[in-house]
């Protein structure tokens, strides 16, 4: 009955696997079919120069996923959270936001991931709330610095009309992150009662009536996180940010280490720095993994970069292939095996 189930659950996935891959595919064939020159591939930088970008831009894809392991063992102490644990924690957050949209995450299921490890589950709920707030908060710093290194013409000059619509959605985004993670920041350091009077507010909404259960039971434990946290010392905390910042600079660094035969190091902190620009508007896009809008908004983005069309489109794959289909594959293949486990 069980292995029907596992299985009935696998084809459920499967089907949510093949949905938004399919979407990117056919978003990337149509972008070739439009643009590719059939003398690009051939023009690619196969030289000793190339492979070294492609070797770095999987090494750095590999330390982003060291460092969010690391994060996950650190924030679960005193419980003991193995290597194994860890990686594969990562792994599974990482697939469940290839497969729903941006604005889900693979954050929202950080706590079911951990209590299947062995972790507490009021352990696992502080450690979701903490990774939000960390990342929030990275995005929320470090965004006005890339502002203050380059003008709002070279993050956001386009070739097309998309330039001033992406500022008017970075600006709008970059807002309500910022509104978010000062809720976080209150409901973990200061006072989660405010964040519980302002949820029993929005509850007398007619429309939010069923939600009320759920809601008091993730207000208790944003209180027994809030405990849980604020005990924590000043050096934990910064020890935390500085392992979230480098999962972040080094996922941005596998798009500069595949710009790096065409542009050189003349601009590569520009593309790391339009690159939280980037992420900061795909966090809206309603399709899984934002398939389909990654692969046009990138290609668009990148185009000012003297980069020709074709070498931008094949920048476009092998990027998406590390940073996406990499964690459908690797994700699919770990699930069946972590739903079997009893807890």
């Amino acid at each position: 009955m069980r292995s029907t189930a596992i299985r009935a659950k696998t084809s459920s996935v499967l089907l949510k696997v093949l949905l938004p891959a399919g979407l990117g595919l056919g978003v990337t064939a149509i972008m070739y079919c439009r643009e590719f020159d059939l003398g690009a591939i051939i023009h690619f930088p196969f030289t000793a120069t190339g492979l070294w970008s492609i070797l770095f831009a999987i090494l750095f894809l590999g330390m982003k996923d060291f460092s969010l392991a690391w994060r996950y063992r650190l924030l679960c102490e005193p419980a003991h959270l193995t290597w194994k644990s860890a990686f594969r924690t990562n792994y599974l957050c990482e697939f469940t936001s290839a497969i729903t949209p941006s604005a889900v995450g693979g954050s929202a299921l950080i706590m079911a991931y951990l209590y299947r490890e062995g972790v507490s589950a009021g352990r696992s709920t502080a450690v979701m709330i903490s990774t939000l707030f960390l990342d929030e908060m990275l995005f929320v710093t470090m965004c006005p610095l890339c502002l203050m290194v380059f003008s709002p013409g070279a993050l956001f000059g386009l070739p097309t009309g998309l330039s001033s619509g992406l500022r008017y959605t970075f600006s709008i985004v970059y807002i309500l992150i910022a509104i978010y993670a000062f809720m976080l920041y209150v409901a973990l350091f200061r006072n989660p009662a405010i964040i519980r009077n302002l949820l029993s507010a929005l509850l007398r909404l007619p429309f939010l009536k069923r939600y009320e259960q759920r809601v008091s039971l993730f207000t208790q434990d944003l209180e027994a996180c809030s405990r849980e946290m604020k005990s924590q010392s000043v050096w934990f905390w910064i020890k935390a940010f500085c392992i979230t910042a480098w999962a972040w600079l080094s996922r941005y660094a596998v798009a500069c280490a595949l710009f790096f035969p065409f542009v050189g190091t003349s601009r590569q902190v520009l593309i790391l720095c339009r690159q939280f620009i980037f992420w900061v508007v795909m966090m809206i896009t309603p399709t899984p993994g934002g398939s389909g809008v990654s692969e046009y908004l990138f290609t668009q983005y990148f185009s000012d970069m003297s980069v020709a069309a074709g070498d931008i489109l094949f920048i476009t794959c092998f990027w998406r292939i590390l940073t996406y289909y990499v964690y459908l594959f690797v994700g699919f293949c770990i699930l069946p095996t972590w739903m079997k486990k009893k807890k």
